[in-house]
């Protein structure tokens, strides 16, 4: 998103805005779960936030999130679609090679005994969700979905725990530094 800002709108806002039209010109039934993001929060000065708190995004995903999280309410007011929205946390677990992302990052430098490149001074606390919980989420959104009436729900994802970056890196270290440490005793 920082380096390609104008894709970054494009594929999330224009993206969005896409799946609203088709679905609102073929069949106005079909239900939407929009996958939103925390970040569309923009910059919290509080320890959390709430589904009704105001989406003002800072930076170019941050703010193309909170566009189109905003979009996906617009079209269920006014076109009457059905559209369900998570905002969740840094979502991590298997299949995610993008090493622009803190936890394959991490794991990956770890793995090849380099230090991580934090993009960051690493003190900035996220919540960190694994992918499977996130998977449930939409599932369970999508069945209260069909039961209701109701035409927009709208639900923050994420976990207990909240780490920062600093924590992170420290946890996933030490669990591959250990883990290697025995691989290595068994040997």
């Amino acid at each position: 998103a920082y380096k390609s800002p104008l894709e970054t709108f494009k594929s999330n806002i224009f993206g969005t805005i896409n799946l609203l039209e088709t679905i609102r010109n073929l069949k106005k039934e079909i239900i939407l779960i929009f996958s939103s993001s925390d970040k569309a929060y923009g910059t919290l000065n509080e320890k959390e936030y709430f589904e009704n708190h105001q989406l003002k995004g800072d930076y170019p995903y941050d703010v193309s999130k909170s566009c189109s999280d905003l979009i996906a309410q617009s079209y269920t007011k006014t076109y009457n679609l059905k559209v369900g929205i998570i905002r969740s946390g840094n979502i991590y677990g298997p299949g995610d090679y993008n090493k622009d992302r803190l936890i394959p990052h991490v794991i990956t430098s770890a793995l090849k005994n380099q230090q991580a490149i934090l993009r960051s001074n690493g003190k900035l606390i996220r919540d960190y969700i694994y992918v499977d919980d996130v998977a449930r989420a939409y599932y369970l959104l999508m069945k209260k979905m069909l039961k209701s009436k109701q035409r927009l729900r709208i639900y923050n994802v994420g976990s207990k725990e909240n780490f920062n970056v600093i924590n992170v890196v420290n946890l996933i270290t030490d669990i591959i530094g250990e883990g290697l440490a025995t691989y290595y005793q068994q040997l």
